[in-house]
């Protein structure tokens, strides 16, 4: 008679990573994706493959303050042991931070409420944010661009903002929150929407550069939100973007949800400053 499986439990995991050397989060072929390494640590660690899925399918070269994901692990295993060895066997760009135990069928992406993303530019050459912000030696016309921003808010068709040949259904996603911030020489767009499109973020990081250096007029700027604007934006480049929050309801948590997990915490953070400086 064959042995019984052994019962699992599910949680979610909180990680963070710098994404500079990986193909973003998803795993593809002849590429090394971040969550590769982690279900290989899984895997390692449990001897027998374990599934990981995470909330978000960050590009290639943007980073992660703040990434969900769910596994199911034997109950035979006491979760508090097992990030100090799962982190014994990732790169140090990648950290493994708790293991939270949620209902068997919380699903880090599809139960997500809101998810946030920081992108940073930097109006100076700098030796060491070359892998975190978008670095230039540019004027820009902020208060353009936070006008620009203000029209993002509410349910609109992202279609000419994101990337072509998606598997989406619709391109309709529900912006609550758009806003730069600025502290001297860097600037700071803080994002929050239900759900994001391929590279949306990126698009709308670029255009609102075009509208802050004059190649992008105000009207041309509304006719990309209304899908009737026939040019491409330009594509702000990846390492600038960070994903920096999720929030889930607190019914999907075995126990009561950590005050970050909360929706009424996930909001658009304007004290970014010090926040930039201690992602990892």
């Amino acid at each position: 008679m064959a042995e019984a499986l052994e019962r699992t439990k599910r949680y979610f995991l909180e990680l963070s990573y710098k994404g500079t050397q990986y193909h973003g989060w998803q795993t593809q072929r002849n590429a090394i994706a971040v969550q590769d390494v982690v279900q290989k640590a899984f895997s390692q660690l449990m001897q027998g493959h374990v599934a990981v899925v995470g909330s978000s399918r960050t590009d290639t070269g943007v980073h992660a303050k703040v990434q969900f994901a769910h596994v199911d692990l034997p109950t035979s295993f006491a979760p508090s042991r097992l990030i100090h060895r799962l982190n014994a066997l990732t790169p140090p760009d990648i950290v493994l931070h708790r293991l939270i135990p949620v209902d068997s069928a919380a699903h880090a992406r599809f139960d997500a409420l809101h998810r946030c993303y920081t992108y940073y530019i930097l109006r100076k050459r700098s030796a060491f944010c070359s892998e975190t912000h978008w670095c230039m030696e540019r004027e820009l016309n902020v208060d353009a661009m936070r006008r620009a921003a203000h029209g993002l808010v509410g349910r609109k068709n992202f279609a000419k903002l994101s990337k072509r040949g998606s598997d989406n259904l619709h391109h309709w996603c529900s912006v609550d929150c758009a806003q730069w911030a600025e502290h001297g020489d860097l600037l700071v767009f803080h994002i929050r929407a239900n759900r994001f499109l391929r590279g949306m973020v990126r698009f709308i990081v670029g255009a609102l550069w075009q509208v802050g250096t004059g190649q992008l007029s105000f009207k041309t700027w509304q006719t990309l939100l209304d899908g009737s604007c026939r040019l491409t934006p330009k594509l702000a480049p990846p390492h600038g973007l960070f994903l920096t929050q999720i929030c889930y309801p607190a019914r999907i948590f075995a126990h009561a949800p950590p005050s970050n997990f909360s929706s009424n915490r996930c909001s658009c953070n304007l004290n970014s400053y010090e926040a930039a400086e201690n992602f990892f």
